[in-house]
């Protein structure tokens, strides 16, 4: 009986991890060449005046959203836990460097799914 729960906990994760992987590729393309240039379009349309930097807030606010999407999804199908200390100080830090000593992708994802303007383009590595 272990065994067969063993097989299906297995099945199940695979077939999870691969619909993440879909799912976090095609959720790159939408935002990249739909959402966010509709979500710039439509700010437009309602302030006259469009300043580059709104663009920019506009774009961190909707990888903000897909990415706590991304991660909250990951989490209800079981594959993934974490637990966050500490960032609410974090987001009120300006012009602040993260550093990890082991960078991932799934590291970027789980901090920008936490703070909403996050202006970093990548991690360093130590």
């Amino acid at each position: 009986m272990h065994m067969l729960f063993n097989q299906i906990n297995y099945l199940w994760r695979l077939i999870a991890t691969g619909f993440c992987f879909l799912l976090f590729s095609l959720g790159g393309l939408l935002l990249g060449y739909i959402i966010i240039p509709m979500a710039v379009i439509i700010a437009k349309i309602i302030r006259s005046k469009k300043q580059k930097s709104e663009k920019k807030h506009i774009a961190q606010y909707c990888i903000y959203l897909t990415f706590r999407f991304f991660t909250a999804t990951m989490s209800g199908l079981g594959l993934i836990r974490f637990h966050f200390i500490g960032f609410d100080k974090l987001k009120k830090d300006k012009g602040t460097l993260i550093i990890a000593n082991h960078p991932t992708l799934i590291d970027y994802v789980l901090i920008v799914s936490k703070l909403p303007f996050c202006g970093a383009t990548g991690m360093v590595s130590i």
